[in-house]
């Protein structure tokens, strides 16, 4: 997919970037991938940030709000940093 213009989109686009970043670490890690290498992970996949596709789309909300909308992704907070795993 080239363009993720819609949610639905998006949220795919991100499940399938989270798929890849989870069999990548290979590291038995409950399948949680910190949100910032996520973002970092879309930005070198479609050359902008998720908060600015979001903004594009007109979603409210933020990175995190948008991730806690999706039905497909399960948050968890682990100090201060946010992990997020398929559903």
């Amino acid at each position: 997919m080239s363009d993720n213009n819609s949610p639905a989109a998006l949220e795919d686009a991100i499940r399938n970037i989270l798929t890849i970043a989870t069999n990548e670490s290979g590291n038995g890690y409950n399948g949680y991938i910190d949100i910032s290498i996520l973002g970092t992970k879309f930005h070198q996949q479609y050359g902008k940030s998720i908060t600015d596709q979001i903004k594009a789309l007109k979603i409210g909300g933020n990175y995190m709000k948008f991730l806690q909308s999706c039905s497909s992704f399960q948050l968890k907070q682990t100090g201060k940093k946010w992990e997020v795993a398929i559903n």
